[in-house]
């Protein structure tokens, strides 16, 4: 499924825009990023595109349809959503959640078994969520997205603060589901992830687009350092090319 963004401004209740005037474009079956420093409108403008946050002016489309006239559990069936935080009962068993998520699909979602599988989390289904690590729990609620079986999958900073095993295996998962068909757009802080392992993505300044496109052609020093305040030095490695933070722009 294709999503659009046309336009999109968005602002909390009583506060200034997060979101000013955003518009892209997401094809099918790709992974997409979204990039910028802490504040820039990244998780706000996610949870505007499966009706979280009701955005002020602008259109969310999905395949020619506005969001904005789909009851959110229709929306359910299309859109996934991995969270940063996981706010869960904290007494329940990993299969109570797949078994949630698949019922939330109206048991036309995933195979547990098949998301259990995928995800690596197969040997304790049984255990309770409480009792995993934060990274496990990143990787249950993946498991969760897979069993609902939507086309489009969102993930909040889903690498964020996992040690490099559970890191490698979040893009792992990632790129396997991108190789079923399902198009996933996420929030990342890495600048390496935005860079390699996305085929498209967009960067925000301030709540607005500073730039959108394929990282490979529009990604150097100077777009960097304007999305992030730091200055950048680039360099050629055998795996392709890397940006490395330098210092802060205002840094004497």
């Amino acid at each position: 499924m294709k999503l659009e963004i046309r336009n999109i401004s968005f602002s909390h209740p009583g506060g200034k825009f997060s979101l000013k005037d955003i518009s892209f474009t997401v094809q099918k079956g790709i992974i997409f990023g979204i990039g910028g420093e802490n504040g820039s409108g990244k998780s706000s403008l996610l949870k505007v595109l499966f009706k979280h946050y009701q955005h002020n002016d602008g259109s969310v489309l999905i395949d020619g349809i506005d969001i904005s006239k789909l009851k959110q559990r229709e929306i359910a069936r299309i859109i996934a959503y991995v969270p940063q935080e996981t706010p869960l009962p904290m007494n329940m068993k990993v299969r109570d959640i797949l078994e949630i998520a698949a019922y939330s699909a109206e048991n036309e979602g995933g195979s547990i078994e098949y998301a259990e599988a995928l995800c690596g989390i197969t040997e304790y289904e049984d255990r309770d969520f409480s009792s995993l690590s934060g990274g496990e729990k990143r990787i249950v609620m993946f498991a969760a997205a897979i069993v609902q079986n939507s086309d489009i999958i969102l993930m909040d900073e889903p690498t964020t603060f996992l040690d490099v095993e559970k890191r490698m295996r979040v893009l792992s998962i990632i790129h396997k589901l991108k190789e079923k068909g399902k198009t996933l757009i996420g929030v990342f802080h890495e600048i390496d992830i935005l860079n390699e392992h996305c085929d498209s993505i967009i960067l925000l300044k301030n709540g607005k687009s500073l730039i959108c496109g394929n990282p490979k052609e529009i990604l150097n020093e100077d777009v960097l350092s304007a999305a992030f305040n730091v200055t950048f030095k680039r360099y050629e490695t055998p795996f392709g090319t890397r940006f490395e933070p330098v210092k802060p722009l205002d840094h004497k």
